[in-house]
Order: structure tokens, then C-alpha cells, then sequence
């Protein structure tokens, strides 16, 4: 019971991450083709209707990119996340200064 707790947390996180970054950071939308070290990526699950996993990008050319994350694989892509077809959208954040 306590890793699905756990993992209910994760997912909030992600989901208030994303609204801070975009509310408090000056954090904009960025293309897959745009991407930079640096910036975040947030996925929206499907069946959770909600932006539920973030990764950092690590890597991108071309709309190709690498991310790392926390979970059973570190290091994956942005392919990689989509393959199973359980995601639906993505959304790619480029934080801001702190003012």
C-alpha cells in the first residue's frame, strides 16, 4: 500500500511542477524540435487524464530525445515513452529565471 501512496505523490508533483514553472518561473512551451538540456518534459497518461510523469531532457536533435527520469528505466526517450501508446500528449517546459 505504501509504494501506490508513494507513486500518488510522484504524480501530483508532477502535475504542480509544471503549473510552478509555467506560473512562477516564466517557463514556456517548447517544440520537441526546439529542445535543450535542461528543460522539462511532462507526459499525460491516458487513462489518469492528468500530466502524471516528468523527465529532464538530457540530449535532443531533430525531435529525437533523451530524458532521464526516476523509475525502473533512468535513461529513455522520448519514442520510448510513446511506444506503449499509454501517453497521449506531451509537454515540454523551458524554465525560466528566478526573479
Amino acid at each position: 500500500m505504501g509504494s501506490k501512496r508513494l507513486v500518488s505523490y510522484a504524480w501530483a508533483g508532477a502535475a504542480n511542477l509544471r503549473q510552478h514553472l509555467k506560473s512562477h518561473r516564466d517557463g514556456r512551451e517548447i517544440s520537441r524540435y526546439g529542445v535543450r538540456p535542461g528543460d522539462v518534459i511532462f507526459s499525460y497518461y491516458k487513462k489518469d487524464r492528468q500530466r502524471n510523469h516528468a523527465g529532464v531532457v538530457t540530449g535532443g536533435s531533430r525531435g529525437n530525445i533523451s530524458i532521464t527520469q526516476h523509475g525502473s528505466k533512468n535513461h529513455t526517450t522520448l519514442n520510448q515513452w510513446l511506444k506503449p501508446k499509454k501517453i497521449t500528449a506531451v509537454s515540454i517546459i523551458r524554465p525560466g529565471r528566478r526573479s
